[in-house]
């Protein structure tokens, strides 16, 4: 028998295409690990944990042809596999938690959200302004050490490496972007809860490259020192990179035109003309690129920082250079709002068919993005191996085996870890603060025994600094009496050492609290607010015997109190409001009768009416004059004796009117 030879597998071609990313969703992508990690311990197994929390994140799905899918939710890993595999999204994007779930962020509803990862995303087409090798989405070994920079200065001053007094997050996660860039996820619970204003300022905190197209300088390092955070980064890592890397890779002093951006960046335009023309004049020179790129740095350090330059903008000025061209350039816009989406580690670059794959900041100069698996190797990889594997999982046998272990073991374990000690001790304060809210008014009662001892209150424990309240009793039987305040404080004196009462079967707790229970019982607090209501409450004094009364206060019987719904119908059926009533209603109705237009007084303001009391009277009218000619005239009529004053408008009446 002829032996039997193994064909190869069959080749995937390359490319990006939805049945390709139908399978890399159905045995690659790590759903369970990617929702714990936007879980956040909240899984449901803790009793203080928030089961809500994943179903109020909004995912975001972009379809093929760019159909695009918002306030997409989910209760469950199932939930969200499930989905995920039927739509097959060509990407997905993560949004912030809202205050209610996302699919019912529609019509008149606001998507507001709670909290959000604290994210920089920055992208190698921003610097194309100093790079040469490449420009747009395009990147190579040359250019890529820029963004491997980025990474070392924002992650060491995020973990507080660079500058004690920096953040001191823990829990941070850098990613590939698929193409041109890299991302930032910062999951430490005081990141995650930062509003928009806290976000804007830490964003602008690592800013220094600002100013538009048409600024030339856009690096001002002001001041006699630089920030500390400036100052380690450029003696840590900048200048060693922009001397070393980035002055070859680059060729910035190789030809004029590079150069020229370079000397442009001076303040002082005679400096930069000498150094212009010293260069020109050695272009024939026989110095190879290599050396022609550190030697002409090294002649403009030496001019621009020589004893002869005594500005300080000028001997800053070599700081400046190395900034504009090494320090990291954010997108400010992602950074300062909470409801920016961002794109999932994981997924597929349909432009590339790269992984968003996970990068160690420890290891960053190891990574090069051109050897990150794309969705065609991983699918080759995975037929060649065919079904001979004993792994428990589809991605051990590919490319993603690394970074979806370093995605689990560096960032995603001690992450959870941190959020269940921090619902731990949350659920613990709350559990402490509601003790101490019901232990603030609860008390212990011990039933007192056949010898009829008075009634003991024990404050509690935890709430030492206030005295036990005090209250009266409305209705209290003999054998209960209300303590004083004396006798109160050498109860919670001694309250640890002081057995139980007999017969009291133990210390019983009253649910609700003391305040409750004395309502219940009919008692009042004895305060200053209670005597005012209540000035007939009658009070007695526990710690005496039994049958002793009060020291100061006569002992009253035991009788029925009447209502207050009685006193108020008595005061109310009394005759002499009834007769008070009576004598206001009439004096009222004399005051708007005398103040009525009728019986005015001479056509003067009626009483009340809001008149000048210092004004003169308005001269009479016509009808007003005759109407007091015929009052005279009826009072001559009818006999009346003496003397009748006659008005002052009589005399004024014309002379064809005669008095009879």
């Amino acid at each position: 028998m002829g032996s039997i030879s193994k064909r190869p597998p069959p080749a995937v071609p390359h490319g990006f295409n939805a049945d390709y990313l139908r399978i890399y969703y159905g045995k690659l992508f790590p759903h369970v690990d990617f929702f714990k990690w936007l879980s956040y311990g909240n899984d449901g197994k803790h009793p203080g944990c928030d089961q809500s929390y994943v179903g109020r994140r909004e995912f975001s799905f972009t379809l093929e042809n760019d159909i695009y899918l918002r306030f997409q939710s989910f209760d469950s890993v199932a939930e969200m596999e499930n989905s995920i595999k039927e739509k097959c999204p060509f990407k997905i994007d993560i949004g912030p938690p809202a205050k209610r779930h996302a699919y019912a962020q529609s019509g008149n509803n606001v998507f507001v959200p709670v909290e959000r990862e604290l994210i920089f995303d920055i992208d190698i087409s921003d610097y194309d302004d100093v790079r040469y090798c490449c420009s747009g989405a395009d990147v190579c070994k040359d250019c890529w050490p820029l963004m491997t920079i980025a990474i070392k200065i924002l992650d060491a001053s995020l973990r507080g490496m660079l500058f004690c007094n920096d953040f001191g997050f823990n829990h941070i996660l850098w990613a590939y972007s698929g193409r041109r860039g890299v991302h930032c996820w910062v999951c430490d619970s005081r990141a995650r809860k930062l509003n928009n204003e806290q976000r804007a300022a830490i964003a602008d905190y690592f800013r220094v490259y600002k100013g538009g197209e048409n600024t030339m300088k856009k690096v001002s390092l002001t001041g006699p020192v630089l920030h500390p955070l400036l100052a380690r980064s450029y003696t840590d890592v900048l200048k060693c990179f922009f001397e070393d890397k980035l002055l070859l890779s680059q060729q910035l002093f190789a030809s004029e035109e590079r150069y020229r951006k370079i000397l442009d960046l001076i303040p002082d335009e005679n400096i930069a003309s000498e150094l212009h023309d010293k260069w020109q004049g050695n272009r024939r020179s026989s110095i190879s690129k290599e050396d022609v790129n550190a030697t002409r740095w090294e002649q403009l350090k030496t001019t621009l920082q020589s004893g002869k330059q005594k500005a300080q903008g000028l001997r800053r000025c070599v700081e400046e250079i190395v900034f504009s061209y090494t320090y990291p350039r954010l997108d400010m816009e992602v950074s300062k709002h909470m409801n920016h989406l961002l794109k999932a580690p994981f997924c597929i670059h349909p432009k590339t068919g790269r992984v968003c794959v996970p990068i160690d900041p420890n290891n960053c100069d190891d990574f090069d993005p051109t050897t990150v698996p794309t969705l065609s190797q991983l699918l080759g990889e995975l037929n060649a191996d065919g079904l001979h594997s004993n792994s428990e999982n589809d991605w051990e046998r590919t490319s993603l085996e690394k970074p979806i272990r370093f995605f689990r073991t560096a960032f995603l374990q001690p992450m959870l870890k941190a959020c269940k000690e921090e619902l731990e001790s949350a659920y613990n304060a709350k559990l402490q603060q509601s003790k101490n809210s019901l232990a603030c008014y609860a008390v212990v009662l011990a039933i007192p025994d056949s010898q009829r001892q008075p009634l003991r209150i024990i404050s509690s424990p935890t709430n030492t600094t206030k005295p036990p309240f005090l209250y009266a009793a409305r209705a209290l039987q003999p054998d209960r009496r209300v303590r004083t305040n004396q006798d109160a404080r050498a109860a919670a004196a001694d309250r640890h050492s002081e057995p139980a009462m007999a017969g009291s079967g133990g210390a019983t707790y009253y649910k609700g609290g003391i305040k409750a229970y004395w309502k219940r019982r009919g008692y009042g607090r004895l305060d200053a607010v209670s005597a005012q209501r209540r000035p007939r409450l009658p009070t007695a004094e526990l710690g005496r015997g039994a049958g002793q009364p009060a020291a100061g206060r006569p002992r009253r019987g035991w009788r029925v109190r009447r209502r207050g719904l009685g006193r108020r119908l008595l005061r109310a059926l009394s005759p002499r409001r009834w007769l008070a009533r009576l004598r206001d209603a009439y004096v009222g109705a004399m005051l708007r009768l005398a103040s009525s237009a009728a019986v005015g007084y001479a056509g003067a303001a009626p009483y009340g009416a809001g008149a000048d009391p210092f004004a003169l009277p308005r001269p009479l009218k016509e009808y007003d004059e005759k109407a007091l000619v015929e009052i005279y005239r009826s009072i001559l009529a009818g006999g009346g004796g003496g003397v009748v004053p006659v008005p002052a408008a009589a005399a004024r009446l014309p002379a064809s009117t005669t008095v009879a």
